[in-house]
């Protein structure tokens, strides 16, 4: 009695072995099938720039750049001559508060210790030491430091010799009103001039 259960069950089991594995099967080749599907499906959506395409970027870029440079080399000409002409002005402006202050006379003088530089020197009425070589190179009490003009800026190559007495008078070598024109010497072309009176006002160009 208890054989023939052991053999019914046997049966049983023997029987459902084919169904078991052909199950596996299927389970097994399905995914293999759906990953190599879904990997074709993404490497085909996700496309790369052609040789063409990249070199119509390239071509815009370079018109862009081509643009831009001349645009930038002007606004840094502008901005060069601009910032010397108007630290020219304040310092002939600080010569005449100076000499009305102390009563005593200043002189403006460009290339002075350099080319390219300017300082605003106390008069001591000493010929000697007013007009002696090194004066530029010399400091008095009230003497100002060496301004220095910015990279290819110029103020030309005769620029005047102005002094200003207690009264706030200006005179010049080259006549009042006196004219200074700041020019870029660099690449792009920019210049301003600024005029000054005899009292000192001071009148620039429109720029």
């Amino acid at each position: 009695m208890l054989l023939s259960r052991f053999e019914t069950n046997r049966c049983d089991a023997s029987a459902l072995e084919p169904r078991q594995s052909t199950l596996r099967q299927t389970l097994t080749a399905k995914p293999s099938g759906w990953i190599r599907s879904c990997y074709l499906q993404g490497v085909r959506s996700e496309p790369g720039f052609t040789l063409i395409e990249l070199l119509v970027v390239l071509a815009l870029i370079s018109i862009l750049v081509g643009v831009a440079i001349p645009t930038l080399s002007g606004s840094t000409a502008r901005n060069s001559v601009w910032t010397a002409s108007e630290q020219i002005g304040s310092q002939i402006r600080q010569a005449r508060l100076k000499a009305i202050s102390r009563n005593t006379r200043f002189r403006v003088r460009f290339d002075c210790p350099e080319a390219g530089q300017f300082r605003v020197l106390q008069v001591t009425g000493n010929a000697a030491i007013d007009n002696a070589a090194d004066r530029c190179s010399a400091t008095r009490s009230y003497d100002s430091g060496v301004f220095q003009m910015p990279a290819n800026v110029s103020y030309g190559a005769d620029p005047p010799l102005l002094e200003v007495n207690g009264r706030g008078t200006f005179s010049s070598d080259n006549g009042i009103p006196s004219t200074i024109t700041v020019t870029y010497t660099g690449n792009g072309t920019s210049s301003r001039s600024l005029s000054m009176s005899a009292t000192g006002q001071i009148t620039f160009d429109a720029y």
